[in-house]
């Protein structure tokens, strides 16, 4: 099974999935566009655990308190996304040579590979010499070389 088939097959089986389809149809699984949107949803969400964690830590706010203030999943079909964004600010406070950008891209790519590949990756704590050395190499402030070695690093997990 091709490793798209795979994704769709879990994001179409998976609890709160809904694609409408009659009850005597066949199942339908979601188009690659379905996908994709899908995946965005998660993923973004995710790596704006890194807006939550920097905007917090510059404010002063300690790592308790971020996470006590932070409120549990309405739906369970939520939770991994909402340990995803933990697990992002946990990644800001404990990384803190790390710049936004770079942790922000790094879970972004991390989160689409885990969900396409259904394996968790190692925590950012493997990859943080190769961050650090993109930022020395293309700068602290985001832009499409530092995206690039930023995917290079998650590639190499």
């Amino acid at each position: 099974m091709t490793l798209f088939r795979t994704a769709a097959l879990v994001l179409a089986l998976s609890p709160g999935a809904v694609f409408p389809q009659a009850a005597d149809t066949e199942l339908r699984l979601p188009s690659g566009a379905e996908v994709a949107r899908s995946l965005a949803t998660i993923c973004s969400a995710e790596a704006q655990g890194a807006t939550l964690g920097f905007a917090a830590r510059e404010s002063g706010m300690s790592l308790e308190t971020v996470l006590a203030r932070m409120p549990d999943p309405p739906d369970p079909g939520l939770k991994s996304i909402y340990r995803g964004i933990r697990r992002t600010v946990q990644d800001v406070y404990e990384h803190r040579s790390i710049s936004y950008f770079a942790m922000f891209y790094y879970r972004s790519k991390a989160c689409f590979r885990e969900r396409t590949e259904l394996m968790p990756l190692p925590s950012v704590a493997f990859s943080a010499a190769g961050l650090l050395r993109c930022e020395s190499e293309f700068g602290r402030e985001g832009g499409p070389e530092l995206l690039a070695c930023v995917e290079k690093v998650v590639g190499a997990l």
